[in-house]
């Protein structure tokens, strides 16, 4: 992989944003990768990997593992139905961030200007580290509307395609607002006229055990 040139783009301590090129890194959430790319890899490097489906990533991301039985969590956001987010809640754009380009959250604090290492923050989910936060995760799923809508009651993992645009969830480190916070929140990107990679969106791998 080579580093696209349009995001040669730098912290204030100079560090290059792209970080998955960067050596020494490793706990960091990959990102500067197109959806094309992160599929590639969880299919070379997970036994049975894939990107999860968007019904996949939003099961998980409202589990609460947390206790002696699993929990669904129906609040709007990973930490409750509070905005602002509390503290430790996950790497949001603050006042210290670096590339405000959803705007910041006034009165919050993270202690990172760019992406964080995984699992910096104490309430960053109750299953899943930075379920809200850090790099937005590309899904399986192409974006359509009316997808959900047109299912048969009953279905399970469903994953739409065909469309030319790809779905990121979990908001990011570059901006937040309350309403792309939330669980149930999806960034919507066109991969026109090339597939989108940027330095805040990241993805996570999904395993079928045993592999077909």
């Amino acid at each position: 992989c080579k580093i696209p040139s349009n995001f040669a783009e730098y912290c204030p301590d100079g560090e290059l944003q792209c970080r998955y090129f960067a050596k020494g890194l490793t706990k960091y959430p990959v990102n500067c990768v197109t959806k094309s790319e992160a599929l590639q890899y969880c299919k070379a490097m997970v036994p049975g990997g894939t990107l999860p489906s968007d019904a996949q990533w939003e099961r998980a991301a409202r589990t609460d593992c947390t206790g002696p039985n699993e929990k669904i969590i129906y609040t709007r956001f990973v930490w409750g139905d509070q905005w602002i987010p509390p503290k430790g809640a996950g790497n949001f754009c603050d006042e210290a961030c670096d590339n405000k380009y959803w705007g910041y959250i006034d009165h919050y604090q993270d202690e990172a200007g760019c992406s964080a290492p995984v699992g910096s923050y104490a309430l960053d989910g109750k299953c899943l580290n930075d379920v809200a936060g850090n790099v937005a995760e590309v899904v399986l799923d192409d974006w359509d509307p009316q997808f959900f809508a047109s299912l048969p009651p009953g279905a399970v993992d469903p994953v739409a395609v065909g469309s030319p645009a790809a779905i990121f969830r979990g908001s990011a480190y570059t901006g937040v607002l309350a309403a792309t916070a939330q669980l149930s929140a999806r960034i919507v990107v066109p991969d026109t006229p090339v597939e989108w990679a940027a330095i805040d969106g990241g993805f996570r791998c999904v395993s079928t055990w045993p592999p077909k």
